[in-house]
């Protein structure tokens, strides 16, 4: 931490020794929520919290294959953020020589229409895609692991990536969609065995 303010490097450590709490009682998986995460680093609440940075930690551990987002907040980070990480967590960084590289594939994000923008909401279009994974700094798209035909479009969203929320007439500015909880917008998911 530098001067009390949490870095990402705290977020990941906390992350990480979360998981490893949760491997020792030998638990199936771990729901964490990014407001719990921050708390355990520290300064939560607090004035000069980083919450952004902490979910971005959160969504740069999810593997879509495995894990599944049980809260996604309305803006794509927030404290009630919270994922289903499945366990045990594989090493975040393996090493090239001992473990070989995996079998990938790159879709079109379909709650953004491969834009990288939040097009669906009218008052957020120039924010970033909410999709984990996508926002522009992936130009709209998802990698995901494995292969193409292994996956079949997405039940809960019928293909579209997006969920519809109910809007409230106090809120007649509220996002009226989300990225799908369980294609995180990719439109696809992993067909059952």
């Amino acid at each position: 931490m530098t001067e009390g303010i949490p870095e990402k490097a705290d977020f990941e450590k906390a992350l990480n020794a979360w998981f490893r709490e949760a491997e020792q009682e030998e638990n199936p998986f771990v729901d964490i929520r990014a407001d719990e995460l921050h708390a355990r680093v520290g300064d939560y609440p607090g004035p000069f919290h980083r919450m952004a940075t902490c979910c971005e930690v959160m969504y740069e551990n999810y593997h879509p294959a495995v894990d599944k987002i049980m809260q996604f907040p309305p803006k794509g980070k927030g404290a009630s953020m919270e994922i289903r990480y499945a366990l045990p967590r594989t090493p975040a960084k393996p090493v090239p020589s001992v473990q070989p590289q995996a079998e990938t594939f790159t879709v079109k994000c379909e709650y953004c229409h491969g834009t990288g923008r939040d097009v669906r909401n009218l008052h957020a279009q120039e924010q970033p895609c909410p999709a984990p994974g996508c926002g522009k700094e992936k130009n709209g798209l998802h990698i995901l692991p494995g292969k193409q035909d292994d996956y079949q479009e997405c039940k809960t969203c019928k293909g579209s990536g997006a969920k519809s929320l109910k809007a409230k007439k106090s809120q007649p500015g509220a996002n009226l969609y989300q990225p799908c909880p369980d294609c995180n917008g990719t439109g696809i998911k992993l067909k059952a065995n």
